[in-house]
């Protein structure tokens, strides 16, 4: 039965048909290749696959015109050329049960055909039963159409010209991001450097007709000889081995793991990390491989764990990661994406739970080595002043409450608050300010904590039926007894007792009245609320996401600014959505985004050259983001005839009154330009002189805004990339409340009442 598929309004019907082997071809190829990065890896993982103990990949103005790949492994069989560039041929597996028991890269037969089609490819080979190499040019469906005989040793030279060709848009995005995509090309040589031992691996650039520059060479006689050759000497310094451990009966519990698991399925790993001391690692998470069996994949189940960890000793630091998993083939699922990169494991509890055992062990370690004296903190003492609590009273009068305390911190451990409901319950926020919460109804309140007091302020607040009148008094301080385990009670239980009468004006029965409010609260629960979280610190990575979603740039003018509140917030709206503005953190963000865009720090020549000892990678990312370093102050003297690593001398340094700077801040920026070099780009150190210059011009707390001021600075934050946070991480901007929704419930609460 033949199936139709109808294609337009007009009834016109097509019957479905296969497509043209030409076009599936075509279409399958583009997504085996998606980037330089991927051809190179393929390129690089024939040569490794063919026994070679030198493989040298060639780039020719970043890889846009010409990649090539040289290796000196067997080289190809005469009898296996016509088919070497061919869909699905391989001599890699017979059947599909041998995808695991692959101690190969690859095995789909796949990469050469797919570069065929998206590029021009041709090949020079030579077996040790020949007498001389043969070159070999190859058309799109992967057949030989030319065959010339060439001088080669024995081995194999891949050549892959214009690549994308075929593909004209991917081809232009490739132009426009060339940089960016030689170094996520040189991002996976390097991660074959580091894990294949045994091997010399060599990455060279040539730019129109100058002379190539190395970028990455490694000798292959060790991991940790390459991780020096790679990233530098400096790297290997204060690398940790991580030995194998086997999780304890807790981390069993933790990962569900049963004792059979444990006996059958053995994990074995090659691990280094950077130490936890402090100062170690890295601001970003540009150093982190991990392999299963030699092989480079991404796992962001294992990285995140690893970085977990480390976070519990550094807390802004990512640390450096060298993970090879050494597990057995029929345990692992390498055929799960086009690039292989994907990978199921099959025992991934076990694995997860072993590298986290390890992990605690040597973080343990490291940490009893540098043990501090006295681990108990001493006591701070400091003065805390409750904040007067306001009443209004019915007649417009205010009532203060108000009392000092002096309060003895040993720890800064949680606050625990148990409570059964809330009338008007008094609690110390993080930031140190007083919240109450507002009921009807009557409450004990009964809290405990685990942060120490010495003595404690406790106030009990008694509101009378008679909304005319209301009184307010303190308690006297009462004795807080602590035990052997630092948790803290009162001599007698401190209890909060509460009567709260409303005064509600009386309302006549009006079915008008009860038929728009039924009519309200329908709308109101057909709607999508559009900002759901709540004025809290827990709440402020929902509260900025839903600020991203729903304010566009566009919308910062349309705000109507209502007013000042405490002469350090400004009040605005939108439409029936309430938002308050942070005047100082606003103001700073916007101040610092204009440094770092504008700013061109002043430097100072140094009395002699420093040499630098830069990679051959990192001396070409210098000479060509030149001007980025000039910006932030740096100079070099630049020889290219000098050999490798010894190109580069720094000359001039930034300068800014007490802020100094040098190669270590070099070094951080190349890393930022390999990673994102399309943004702005600035050291953290230079961040933050940014970041205190900012605040120090902007806005203070406490200052009084006329109209047009406060006006302004809502106008600014919707020139800025990212307006939702200051430099220093305080939020600039959170939603109040929803006017109409508050008009909804002032209804209901009407209707209650009648």
């Amino acid at each position: 039965m033949e199936t139709e598929l109808e294609v337009d309004p007009g009834n016109a019907r097509v019957a479905m048909k296969p497509l043209d082997d030409s076009v599936v071809h075509r279409i399958c190829s583009g997504q085996i290749i998606t980037t330089l990065a991927v051809a190179v890896k393929e390129l690089i993982e024939n040569s490794l696959d063919a026994g070679a103990k030198t493989v040298e990949i060639r780039f020719k103005d970043h890889g846009s015109s010409v990649i090539e790949v040289r290796d000196d492994g067997s080289g190809v069989e005469r009898e296996n050329r016509a088919a070497f560039a061919l869909k699905n041929y391989t001599s890699k597996i017979n059947d599909f049960s041998d995808i695991y028991k692959l101690h190969t890269y690859g095995f789909r037969g796949e990469a050469i055909n797919s570069l065929c089609v998206i590029g021009e490819v041709s090949m020079i080979t030579r077996h040790e039963d020949d007498e001389c190499g043969t070159f070999l040019v190859y058309d799109r469906s992967g057949n030989i159409v030319e065959e010339t005989p060439r001088a080669r040793m024995v081995g194999t030279t891949v050549f892959v010209k214009n690549i994308f060709l075929s593909l004209p848009v991917r081809r232009k995005l490739l132009l426009t991001n060339i940089k960016k995509e030689f170094s996520k090309a040189v991002d996976i040589i390097k991660a074959y450097c580091l894990v294949t031992t045994g091997v010399r691996i060599i990455c060279t650039n040539q730019i129109g007709e100058k002379s190539s520059t190395t970028v990455v060479v490694t000798d292959g006689t060790s991991v940790l000889n390459n991780i020096s050759s790679a990233f530098g000497v400096d790297q290997v310094k204060n690398l940790l081995a991580v030995p194998r451990r086997l999780p304890d009966r807790q981390l069993m519990e933790d990962f569900r793991i049963t004792d059979d698991e444990i006996e059958g399925n053995e994990v074995d790993f090659d691990c280094y990390i950077s130490s936890c001391e402090r100062g170690e690692g890295r601001n970003i998470r540009d150093r982190q491989f991990v392999y299963v069996n030699s092989r480079p994949c991404d796992y962001e189940k294992i990285t995140r764990l690893i970085n977990y960890m480390f976070h519990q000793y550094q807390k802004r630091k990512y640390p450096f990661l060298f993970l090879n998993l050494k597990l057995s083939t029929d345990a692992v699922d390498v055929n799960c994406s086009p690039d292989k990169r994907e990978i199921i494991l099959r025992n991934e509890n076990l694995v997860l739970a072993t590298i986290k055992a390890s992990l605690i062990e040597i973080f343990r370690s490291v940490r009893s080595v540098s043990t501090i004296e006295n681990n108990k903190l001493p006591s701070v003492q400091f003065k805390l002043e409750n904040s007067f609590l306001t009443v209004k009273t019915n007649s417009g009068h205010n009532s203060f409450v108000g009392e000092e305390c002096t309060v003895t911190v040993d720890t800064p451990e949680e606050v625990v608050s148990s409570m059964k409901s809330s009338s008007i319950t008094e609690t110390l926020n993080e930031n140190g300010f007083l919240c109450s919460r507002t009921s009807t109804q009557k409450t004990e309140v009964s809290t405990s904590c685990d942060i120490l007091f010495e003595e404690e302020c406790v106030t009990t607040v008694q509101y009378e039926d008679n909304p005319a009148a209301c009184n307010s008094r303190a308690d006297q301080r009462k004795k807080i007894i602590f035990d052997d385990n630092k948790r803290c009670y009162n001599e007698h239980r401190s209890q909060t007792v509460i009567d709260v009468g409303i005064l509600v004006d009386k309302i006549e029965p009006k079915e008008g009245k009860r038929r728009e409010a039924s009519d309200l609260f329908k709308e109101k629960h057909n709607e999508i609320l559009k900002f759901r979280a709540a004025l809290d610190p827990a709440q402020n990575e929902n509260a900025e996401k839903e600020l991203r979603q729903q304010i566009s740039r566009e919308m910062f003018s349309k705000m109507e600014v209502v007013g000042q509140l405490n002469k350090s917030f400004i009040v605005v709206h939108m439409e029936s959505d309430l938002f308050i503005i942070d005047q100082h953190a606003a103001d700073e963000i916007y101040n610092f985004e204009n440094l770092m865009k504008s700013s061109t720090i002043p430097n100072q020549r140094l009395v002699a050259p420093q040499s630098l000892q830069l990679l051959p990678n990192q001396e070409t990312i210098v000479t060509e983001y030149i001007n980025v370093f000039k910006r932030n102050g740096f100079e070099f003297e630049v020889d290219l005839s000098a050999p490798p690593c010894q190109r580069i001398q720094l000359t001039a340094v930034p300068v800014s009154k007490l802020w100094t700077y040098g190669k270590d801040d070099v070094i951080e920026l190349i890393a930022m330009l390999e990673e994102c070099p399309d943004v702005i780009c600035r050291p953290s150190r230079i961040r933050a002189m940014f970041a205190s210059r900012a605040c120090r011009k902007s806005v203070m707390m406490g200052s009084s805004l006329t109209h047009s001021i406060m006006r302004n600075i809502v106008d600014h934050l919707g020139t800025l990339d990212e307006p939702w946070n200051c430099p220093h991480g305080r939020p600039t901007m959170r939603h109040l409340f929803d006017l109409k929704e508050m008009k909804e419930k002032t209804v209901e609460h009407n209707l209650q009442c009648e």
